[in-house]
């Protein structure tokens, strides 16, 4: 598992989403993670079938995650096959991040 990239301003995403000369703006972010699995924070564009991409994402179980208010998030998931046979996290499963406190001496 890698450091994730700083992200940009979200004011920034913004200006370049709304871009006339950008065709599709998606926002990820990279965060803390779970069994070693880095968490990836995105909106349903990310799983948008676009004609330049090589290939679709599918769901062999459950649903994609819905886009919710920024007010209202609903925290939801999708784990790609190997994250799910790792883990063993199934569908309607809770989890939460793993914090790594340092040791106080």
């Amino acid at each position: 598992m890698d450091v994730p990239t700083p992200n940009i301003p979200y004011s920034t995403f913004l200006q370049l989403r709304d871009d006339p000369r950008v065709e599709v703006a998606v926002a990820v972010a990279m965060g803390d993670a779970y069994q070693g699995f880095r968490y990836v924070a995105t909106t349903g564009g990310y799983f948008a079938a676009f004609p330049w991409r090589r290939k679709t994402f599918a769901i062999s179980e459950g649903r994609f995650f819905r886009d919710d208010p920024a007010e209202q998030p609903a925290y939801e998931a999708v784990l790609g096959a190997d994250a799910a046979r790792r883990t063993g996290l199934r569908v309607g499963d809770r989890f939460h991040e793993e914090r790594r406190w340092p040791s106080i001496r």
